[in-house]
């Protein structure tokens, strides 16, 4: 009975040590995953950088075998990022097949090192069609200088 004492306090110490970790962060595994720009829908993700300065730029590129207008762009943080993010330019972005462009965000409440996590849609109308589409994607990276 001792012996199952001991050890019980002991684990029970561990236990408790590994969920104050936890509860502050420290433990995050979001803390330890790599820089990801992804999309979906037949627009792929191009070039990506968050700054000190609060721009973010994301690389659009159009893999669908026709021309397309991208009409809006939007940006919500997610997963306890407290980034507000607006687009820079409300112009259109017209791409041929093949062809990439940048867009630029401003966010609001970043500091360097943060990580950032976001998710992106894209409404784009394709060539010689007037209904619009929606393509969606992920974001995480780290707040650069």
């Amino acid at each position: 009975m001792e012996f199952l004492m001991t050890y019980g306090w002991a684990i029970l110490v561990v236990l408790a040590a590994i969920g104050a970790l936890a509860y502050f962060g420290i433990l995050s595994p979001s803390k330890f995953l790599p820089d990801s720009y992804t999309m979906s829908g037949g627009i792929s993700a191009g070039e990506y950088k968050m700054d000190d300065n609060g721009t973010l730029t994301l690389g659009f590129i159009n893999n669908m075998g026709v021309s397309i207008n991208i009409t809006q762009i939007n940006v919500t943080t997610t997963g306890g990022s407290a980034f507000t993010c607006s687009d820079l330019n409300t112009n259109y972005v017209w791409l041929d097949n093949g062809e990439e462009a940048t867009r630029g965000f401003t966010c609001a409440g970043v500091t360097v090192g943060q990580k950032m996590k976001a998710e992106i849609k894209a409404t784009y109308i394709k060539s010689g069609e007037s209904v619009s589409h929606t393509a969606s994607g992920s974001l995480t990276t780290v707040v650069e200088e």
